[in-house]
């Protein structure tokens, strides 16, 4: 925690033999954070997942507020629909871990699915980059925010209509 009683987190996530599978963005003064990214993992079976969440200094080296785990099977998502999972941290709080889970289909439909998903996830995080690039002098978040999104949504509509 910083001086002024709150913390700039970020989730680093691994797998069991500690290799860095990816990093999420700093969230500065906050203590309950929400980051709204998506990661995706390549795996051909089961993976122990371990989510280190960090506290960001300027000067010094970066705290570890706390750490989770969690043994991800794919059996465990034959049906396709994601899944929500609240891991308690080992030292205090909580991190709540949405996944799903992509086979590699050979039709048709599979594909434009995909490619749908990854085009929103590109806008949301877009729109996120965009927004925290921007700043927000006056509390105009969610304000800008949205219209930031609905013209991405624009641009994605008239690009899927182009393919």
């Amino acid at each position: 925690m910083d001086i002024n009683g709150f913390s700039d987190p970020y989730v680093v996530l691994g797998d069991e033999y500690q290799k860095r599978l990816a990093k999420t963005r700093v969230i500065y003064s906050n203590l309950n954070p929400r980051w709204e990214e998506t990661v995706d993992i390549t795996t051909q079976g089961q993976i122990w997942l371990t989510a280190t969440v960090w506290d960001w200094d300027t000067v010094g080296d970066h705290d570890c507020v706390g750490r989770t785990s969690i043994k991800l099977d794919p059996s465990n998502f034959g049906d396709f629909l994601p899944k929500e999972y609240w891991l308690d941290l080992d030292t205090q709080g909580r991190l709540l871990l949405r996944v799903s889970m992509e086979g590699e289909r050979d039709d048709i439909q599979f594909y434009f699915g995909r490619a749908f998903r990854t085009l929103k996830r590109t806008e949301r995080d877009m729109t996120r980059q965009i927004t925290d690039k921007v700043g927000n002098p006056f509390g105009l978040e969610h304000t800008c925010s949205d219209k930031i999104s609905s013209c991405l949504r624009i641009f994605i509509t008239v690009s899927r209509a182009l393919l």
